[in-house]
């Protein structure tokens, strides 16, 4: 795991798309929250397991920070293991996660199950896991519903920005110029030392992609 401040930060690569699943535990109680949960849910429940020592019921919360499927094809399974733990996710997005089936079926090859939120968030909200938090941040673009999600010194940032690169806009209700816009107005504003999961590839920081990501470089 990763420290930051309080909050310690454990990936899992997973899906044949190969995304990036977050394990966040708050240090100070051992509370603990998934953050897209995209396939897999068998290894994402062993590595819960060695993060809570076998304590499930510290997990308070699956996030989902857009609707695509190879961010939310296991939240099904855990919630079949953990019992009602709340998902959590923007609200523009549940279309998007109730319509996933075909796209699981083509590109997952698994069969998959939507679970619908038990609580929506919007720009501002946050968080909480122990004494730990996150704010929201609204980046529509790649999705209608896409969120990041910051905590001390850090970002997830989902499918919204990558390391020297950004995400799609064509697919479901996608819209470029709301992407970019998102990225100059949302993120790029952030510290430079900011360190930034994406939900794809390698971490990041703002710092660097500010200097070097062509996609933020280029005008549009």
């Amino acid at each position: 795991m990763t420290p930051h401040g309080d909050v310690a930060v454990a990936r899992l690569v997973v899906s044949r798309l190969r995304s990036n699943c977050y394990l966040l535990r708050c240090r100070g109680t051992g509370e603990t929250i998934v953050v897209d949960a995209g396939d897999e849910g068998e290894r994402i429940l062993l590595a819960i397991d060695r993060l809570t020592g076998g304590r499930r019921e510290l997990v308070r919360a699956i996030v989902n920070t857009h609707g695509h499927v190879d961010h939310t094809a296991a939240v099904a399974d855990l919630r079949a293991a953990l019992g009602p733990v709340p998902v959590i996710m923007h609200p523009l997005d549940v279309e998007l996660v109730e319509g996933n089936g075909p796209d699981a079926r083509d590109y997952l090859r698994r069969a998959y199950e939507p679970v619908p939120p038990d609580r929506l968030v919007r720009e501002g909200d946050t968080i909480e896991f122990g004494g730990c938090a996150l704010l929201v941040i609204e980046t529509p673009g790649h999705s209608p519903g896409g969120i990041c999600l910051r905590g001390p010194g850090l970002l997830f940032s989902g499918d919204t920005l990558f390391r020297r690169g950004i995400g799609r806009a064509d697919g479901f209700k996608g819209d470029r110029a709301a992407l970019l816009d998102s990225l100059r107005r949302k993120l790029l504003d952030l510290p430079d030392e900011t360190i930034v999961y994406p939900g794809h590839g390698e971490a990041t920081t703002i710092g660097e992609e500010r200097a070097e990501n062509p996609y933020l470089s280029a005008e549009d």
